[in-house]
């Protein structure tokens, strides 16, 4: 009774393939036999009831196994929960543009023409590229590069070579560099005795605010008339134009004169010409000569008297320069834009009144570069003053015929009645 329960019990558990094997079995061992079927049989059943017994016993462990194992995992189930997968969602464009222009097919060709350009320039660049670097001088190049790179440089180049050009690269390149921004002071100027000597210096020259006092003062003429441009044609039918500057002093009744005529650029011969003619046509023979860029006639009242009327004359003097105004450091600044960097002395001297050009300029670069730097500026400063003068020709001459001169490390630039003169007592000093 016991087995057939457990039959009942294990069968309902079995499941369909236990239940067909053990069908099997007993077909195969219920032949009939002859007489001993019955002992045959009796075994077989022995048989099959151990080992359904065994079988029962091993499917029971096993459902009892995975009823444990799907306990476990029913339990770390609850105990974890795995985070949901979010839902994907899409962001629906919010721009609410409608394109009002259409791209005609003529711009994608267009766009597909310089597409091709550019690959065709790139490569013929790839291909002069390549060209340049088959080069066997580019080459060997190449190699010396990478030995350096590997060995150091002393692997292509001796290690006493080069400390030769260390040091030659070294004379080349600094020490003129260091000779560009640094002078030496060289022989020192003394300025200000200098400008003392300058300010006061007369040279002889003609001086026509001296006329007058010499012809009153003296009993060398009895009284003459003077002449003005106005009468020029009238009286002398001379042209202005021939004349730059000028006294001209005339006693018709006397016949005595006194003619002093700087004449313009090219009409020296205009104004002789037109003099004589004067002359010859009033009978008056004066022989006529040159001084300090003058034509001078005298004719007083007797031939000694001309004689010492004319050394008068040769004897008047004038200021080198005129009434010179001195520039301070902040003047040297705004006036030729020299800031005072550039220098570590200077006396700087120009016309203090707007009607002359005369002045001097004694600098002392700081450097090479400084001294550069200084010239270009004067350049343009007595250039300015050239556009400045440029309708008054005898502010405009003494300009152009400036002087400059480099003088034991100073820049000197001298505009004045004798420039010749001002250059011997600066290095006089």
């Amino acid at each position: 009774m016991a087995n057939t329960k457990k039959k009942k019990s294990t069968s309902k558990r079995k499941s369909t393939t236990t239940r067909k094997s053990s069908t099997t079995k007993k077909k195969t061992t219920t032949k009939p036999s002859g007489v001993s079927s019955t002992k045959k049989s009796t075994t077989t059943k022995k048989k099959t009831t151990s080992t359904k017994n065994k079988k029962s016993t091993a499917s029971i462990e096993q459902a009892l196994v995975e009823t444990e194992v799907t306990r476990k995992i029913d339990a770390v189930k609850d105990e974890v929960e795995l985070p949901k997968k979010k839902a994907q969602t899409r962001e629906i464009s919010k721009n609410k543009n409608v394109a009002n222009k259409v791209v005609q097919e003529e711009k994608f060709t267009g766009v597909k023409t310089a597409q091709k350009q550019i690959k065709g320039k790139r490569k013929n660049k790839e291909n002069l590229i390549t060209l340049i670097k088959s080069h066997p001088f580019l080459q060997k190049l190449s190699r010396l590069k990478r030995k350096i790179k590997i060995y150091g440089i002393t692997s292509v180049i001796p290690k006493k070579y080069l400390i030769v050009s260390s040091f030659l690269i070294l004379f080349m390149i600094v020490i003129p560099i260091a000779v560009y921004f640094y002078q030496e002071p060289g022989i020192k100027i003394d300025l200000t005795s200098v400008q003392e000597d300058i300010d006061t210096l007369k040279t002889l020259s003609l001086n026509l605010d001296n006329i007058d006092e010499i012809v009153n003062n003296q009993n060398y003429f009895n009284t003459m008339k003077n002449y003005d441009r106005y009468d020029f044609d009238s009286v002398f039918k001379l042209n202005s134009d021939y004349v730059s500057d000028f006294v001209i002093k005339y006693s018709e009744s006397k016949k005595q004169l006194l003619f002093i005529i700087k004449p313009t650029n090219n009409n020296y011969d205009n104004v002789i010409s037109t003099m004589n003619a004067f002359l010859k046509e009033n009978k008056i023979n004066v022989t006529p000569f040159d001084y300090d860029g003058y034509i001078i006639y005298i004719k007083s009242k007797s031939k000694e008297s001309d004689t010492l009327v004319k050394s008068k004359i040769m004897q008047s003097t004038i200021n080198v320069f005129d009434l010179l105004l001195d520039l301070k450091k902040d003047d040297i600044s705004s006036t030729l834009n020299i800031p005072s960097n550039l220098y570590t002395e200077a006396v700087i001297k120009v016309a203090r009144l707007k009607s002359d050009t005369t002045g001097y300029a004694i600098i002392k670069p700081s450097s090479l570069h400084a001294k550069n730097k200084i010239m270009s500026l004067m350049n343009d400063y007595y250039k300015s003053l050239e556009d400045k003068w440029k309708d008054d020709s005898d502010n405009l001459e003494l300009i152009k015929n400036r002087y400059f001169e480099e003088y034991d490390g100073y820049l000197i630039y001298i505009v004045s009645n004798n420039n010749k003169l001002v250059m011997e007592l600066i290095k006089s000093k």
